[in-house]
């Protein structure tokens, strides 16, 4: 099997897709608070009968908290961007010493409420990698592949290139098997 050329180039690709997917991953959060802040009012207002000054001091706390949980994780993204941008990014070699595949979800009434499966690569030395879901390397003409198959045909002791961007770790990970790096970012 012919090993593809890993460039730098390849690898801001595949930085700005997962970043700007962390970017829109932002949505449901912002759709799920309204609905938990009305939901917290009511409970509260039920259980007990709060002083108007409360009840805005309470608004205020949540969304404030709500608003530095969403700034801080959107300029986190814009700064890692940036980082990417000049090739500000570290590639570490290792190799995956476990795999963990998780299905989660909520039973509402009678029904379960599945969410996608989640795969993890856990490695010696960089910790833990959340595979992303949707295809990955696209850009690969050989080894475009999904978090699936990655997860599956994944051998423990493999070893592999993680990127880590800024104070983002693990962001993508390279199969040596597959990827030969030909650069290292200055």
């Amino acid at each position: 099997m012919t090993k593809e050329t890993l460039t730098t180039e390849n690898i801001k690709k595949d930085l700005k897709k997962h970043l700007f997917g962390n970017i829109t991953g932002e949505l449901p959060f912002l759709l799920i608070m309204p609905l938990l802040y009305l939901l917290m009012r009511s409970v509260m207002i039920k259980c007990f009968d709060p002083s108007d000054s409360f009840k805005t001091a309470f608004s205020i706390i949540f969304w404030t908290v709500c608003l530095i949980v969403v700034y801080y994780d959107l300029i986190t993204i814009i700064l890692c961007l940036r980082k990417t941008k000049n090739g500000d990014f570290t590639i570490a070699s290792d190799w995956v010493v476990e795999k963990k595949s998780t299905k989660s979800g909520v039973v509402i009434g009678r029904q379960r409420v599945s969410y996608p499966r989640s795969y993890k690569l856990i490695f010696a030395n960089s910790g833990t990698y959340n595979i992303p879901s949707g295809m990955l390397y696209q850009w690969s003409d050989q080894f475009a592949t999904s978090a699936k198959t990655l997860y599956e045909y994944t051998d423990i002791n493999e070893d592999f290139y993680v990127i880590s961007v800024g104070n983002k770790k693990n962001v993508i990970v390279y199969r040596k098997k597959h990827f030969e790096l030909k650069e290292q970012p200055q």
